[in-house]
């Protein structure tokens, strides 16, 4: 299966900035929740590495994700518990001390009684990086559903102000 974030991306005529990589400014996609799946060919190595953060656990993809996930997790679920039309359901993913995470925020909407996520990117590297940001927030938005007695889930939503292509090019 092609990944249609790369198809989405081609679509748009991005900008080339050297043969190997290539940009859109201000990229966004959504899907419906029920048919994420039948986008991508998830395999056991991304359930577990997407596990370990929602565990709370860092690994070398998801450096401090876990730790902003743990501390925005139980505001998140009592802002939308207290108001579930609350808009102020948020979490920062700040980064470390070494740099900015990509994933910038979080925002968790109920929308006629359904859950609604929209992830916001600095930075989102499609090919390499993409299919398992998919698979994140869809974990990170069926754990906050979770949280809210299993509210139905919606939509996902996904935008980045820099989505790029780095493609790699074999020497012969």
């Amino acid at each position: 299966m092609t990944n249609i974030l790369i198809e989405q991306f081609n679509s748009l005529e991005p900008t080339i900035l050297n043969p190997n990589y290539s940009e859109i400014i201000n990229f966004s996609i959504a899907f419906r929740y029920e048919s994420i799946n039948y986008y991508f060919d998830w395999e056991d190595k991304h359930y577990k590495e997407t596990q370990a953060v929602l565990e709370y656990l860092e690994t070398a993809r998801y450096d401090n994700y876990s730790f902003w996930w743990s501390k925005g997790l139980p505001k998140c679920t009592v802002e939308l518990l207290k108001d579930k039309s609350s808009r102020r359901a948020i979490i920062q993913f700040l980064g470390n001390k070494h740099s900015p995470s990509c994933l910038s925020s979080l925002q968790f909407l109920i929308r006629n009684d359904k859950l609604n996520t929209i992830a916001n990117f600095r930075s989102w590297e499609l090919s390499e990086y993409g299919p398992y940001d998919v698979l994140l927030i869809k974990r990170f938005t069926e754990e906050m559903s979770r949280h809210l007695n299993n509210i139905e889930i919606e939509y996902i939503y996904f935008n980045a102000g820099s989505a790029h292509v780095i493609q790699t090019i074999e020497k012969i």
